[in-house]
């Protein structure tokens, strides 16, 4: 998905080709979050190149409005976070950085199952915020890092 930073553009989201493509046109100039989803099981998006240059936490800038080739590298390893938390309650899992991009593309959500149960694998590595929220409660966010190939268990209260 491309989301505009600036508000000035529409988001525009889909699936890659089976080729790996994805082609988003008639875009309006704006600045852009690349945010990436359905990734294969444990990998997580290392870079994301445009015209050669690294735009993973400044996001795309499309403001003078000329077209670009973008490139998603992938990693295998992804860090694992899982644990228990109060059941049917939600996780999210937030990246600790200044730059919107970076922030959105490095979100993950889960939800606890009946047994208070979650997990959420394929996680870059780096400074994460980790929290959850259930009927009537939240809890207040936690930093956490995340390395590759880690596996982190938490209990929330």
């Amino acid at each position: 998905m491309l989301n505009p930073t600036e508000r000035v553009g529409w988001s525009q989201w889909s699936k890659a080709a089976e080729d790996g493509t994805y082609v988003a046109s008639d875009m309006s100039p704006d600045r852009y979050t690349v945010i990436v989803g359905g990734l294969p099981a444990g990998f997580y998006v290392q870079a994301i190149l445009a015209g050669g240059a690294d735009i993973t936490t400044s996001g795309l800038d499309l403001i003078t409005g000329t077209a670009t080739d973008m490139e998603i590298i992938l990693a295998p390893n992804g860090g694992t976070v899982g644990g228990l938390a109060p059941p049917g309650s939600s996780i999210w899992l937030s990246r600790i950085s200044p730059h919107r991009a970076e922030r959105e593309l490095f979100h993950y959500h889960a939800a606890a199952d009946a047994g208070g149960r979650f997990a959420i694998s394929g996680i870059a590595p780096g400074e994460y915020d980790i929290s959850y929220g259930a009927v009537g409660r939240q809890s207040t966010p936690q930093p956490i890092r995340v390395s590759t190939a880690q596996r982190l268990s938490l209990n929330f209260p």
